[in-house]
């Protein structure tokens, strides 16, 4: 049952209890032991943690945070790295003894296995309320008995729904046939929610409108949602048509921890009219989390940065997700990405089409990468396709400050203004690996697949078809290493058909061919720069390259 203020458990403990393995744990507690849970009274325990009292029965979510921190209102946990393919992050918490959760002494340890049982948010709820238009949406809300809210039809606001704050609470559309559209006609932004815990499901929301005057505002922010130190949870929902003044078309998240799940943001802008824009197209999220799965990103655009996704953020996973057709002025096409500290991030299984970045200095047509830390961490980027995407600076693809690994990937058709920039596929400040990777058909002035600053390694796959107006035909770095790795027909006029080093070079049982060299020197490798090099060339053919 629930009370109005609480959730009642069926088994809790007073006795300390101390937790051990290597994970942490977001749970309900009895702080009080008055047998039930206020919203007050989630917490965060880590390894090696104390605390006083736990619901002992039923599923929870892991999450990484710090110890002793609660999670509302002040602090919002992480997400754990998950692996690519590896199943939803569920737990159910189990006794060291019998394994049954009901059973457990006050004395004992405390352990976590994996359960195959999904989790929901409102799984807990027995308080719900369905809704068919705006005036018992809005009753509902307020009405903090109700936990689970079920729209029966589709709902036009004429105005922003009431603030969803301090509770948990489930808005799940059980329209037939169809998902349940709550539009708001571009009058208003749809949802407001600050420190809660929201689940949206089944929902299509558009025409969501954020106006105002003031740049980090509820009113010129998240078109469709403004959301502050909370967790949102998404799944099978729709983001269309919704405009932001300023930043996060769709959304706009600040401090807080975000799962997207089978979702679709269509359409949506940042108009970025400021003197100061951000941007994030469709959604834009600050000093948080980000989880993205099974999403489909297009035709949103931001006056910024980031066309369809802006996350200036600590940890940031994308996976199993299409982003086609996304826009934005400066950087990242479709994604933009600034990591506030070294951080836990990958992109797995996703394909990128067709984005681009439209100013002459611009950068990172498809992904755009920054930090303040650039030797503390590492761009991860796997299974994942990026093809015909531009920019009119540096990475046609791809553009990154950080370090940044790309495993088994295609990079395919991207361009980088021929005439000033770098990396028609890739470019990067910093370090660069690729692992059994594809480089086809990208152009860029020097480096037509790959430009890095400093050193790349090339290990497995292929690189063909690359082209350059200036230099290096496919790869350009000072430092380049290059193993078990065919590269061919690669062409560049003024030297390196297929390669140029400036600093060391080492090639091993990899081939080099039919690359050419229009009007300067070195068909396959040109070696430039005032440095001693070093050249080490081991079980590699090089054939039928061209220096005209």
């Amino acid at each position: 049952m629930v009370a109005s203020a609480c959730l009642l458990l069926e088994h809790a403990a007073t006795a300390s209890q101390r937790f051990e393995g290597d994970w942490r744990g977001f749970m309900r507690l009895d702080l009080d032991g008055d047998g039930c849970i206020s919203f007050d009274e989630y917490l965060i325990a880590n390894t090696g943690d104390t605390i006083n009292s736990i619901q002992t029965n039923g599923f929870v979510t892991v999450l990484r945070s710090e110890p002793h921190k609660p999670l509302l209102p002040s602090h919002v946990p992480e997400i754990p790295k998950r692996e690519q393919n590896d199943s939803e992050a569920k737990f159910r918490m189990l006794t060291a003894d019998d394994g049954e959760a009901s059973s457990w002494s006050p004395k004992s340890t405390l352990r976590w296995s994996r359960s195959e049982e999904p989790f929901d948010l409102s799984a807990a709820s027995s308080g719900s309320a369905a809704v068919y238009n705006e005036t018992s949406l809005n009753e509902a809300i307020q009405d903090a008995a109700v936990e689970t809210i079920t729209v029966q039809s589709d709902i036009r606001l004429s105005h922003v729904l009431n603030e969803i704050s301090y509770r948990s609470l489930a808005i799940i559309g059980e329209c037939p046939d169809a998902l349940c559209e709550i539009t708001a006609g571009h009058k208003s932004k749809i949802f407001i929610l600050i420190n809660a815990v929201v689940t949206l499901k089944l929902l299509r929301l558009t025409e969501g409108n954020a106006t105002g005057d003031v740049v980090t505002s509820a009113e010129s922010c998240g078109g469709a949602a403004w959301v502050r130190q909370s967790i949102l949870q998404i799944k099978n929902c729709t983001f269309f048509n919704n405009t932001a003044r300023n930043s996060g078309g769709a959304l706009y998240v600040e401090g807080s921890t975000v799962l997207v799940e089978d979702s679709v943001f269509e359409h949506n802008t940042a108009q970025d009219v400021y003197a100061e824009p951000i941007g994030g197209g469709a959604v834009y999220t600050y000093q948080g989390v980000n989880n993205f799965t099974n999403c489909h990103f297009a035709y949103n655009s931001a006056g910024y940065l980031g066309g369809a996704i802006y996350a200036q953020i600590n940890e940031f996973y994308l996976y199993s997700s299409s982003l086609h057709h996304n826009k934005a002025f400066q950087a990242g096409g479709a994604l933009y990405v600034m990591f506030l500290e070294p951080a836990s991030n990958e992109i797995v299984s996703c394909d990128f089409r067709h984005n681009e970045v439209i100013n002459e200095d611009s950068w990172g047509g498809a992904v755009a990468f920054d930090t303040q830390y650039p030797y503390f961490m590492q761009v991860n980027i796997r299974t994942s396709n990026f093809s015909y995407n531009s920019a009119e600076s540096n990475g046609g693809a791809i553009s990154c400050i950080p370090p940044v690994m790309v495993k088994a990937c295609v990079i395919s058709h991207n361009i980088a203004n021929l005439s000033i920039s770098g990396g028609g596929g890739l470019y990067t400040a910093n370090h660069v690996s690729s692992y059994d990777s594809v480089w086809t058909y990208n152009q860029a002035a020097d480096g037509g697949a790959i430009f890095s600053h400093n050193e790349a390694v090339i290990d497995g796959g292929d690189a063909a078809h690359n082209r350059a107006s200036g230099t290096a035909g496919a790869f350009y770095s000072d430092l380049l290493t290059i193993r078990n790795t065919v590269i061919r027909h690669n062409v560049a006029p003024f030297g390196g058909g297929a390669v140029v080093t400036s600093r060391a070079l080492d090639i091993d049982q990899s081939e080099l061919s039919f690359n050419k060299c229009e009007a300067g020197n070195g068909g396959a490798i040109l070696v430039q720069g005032g440095y001693s090099s070093d050249i080490v060339i081991r079980a590699s053919l090089l054939t039928s390259n061209e220096a005209t």
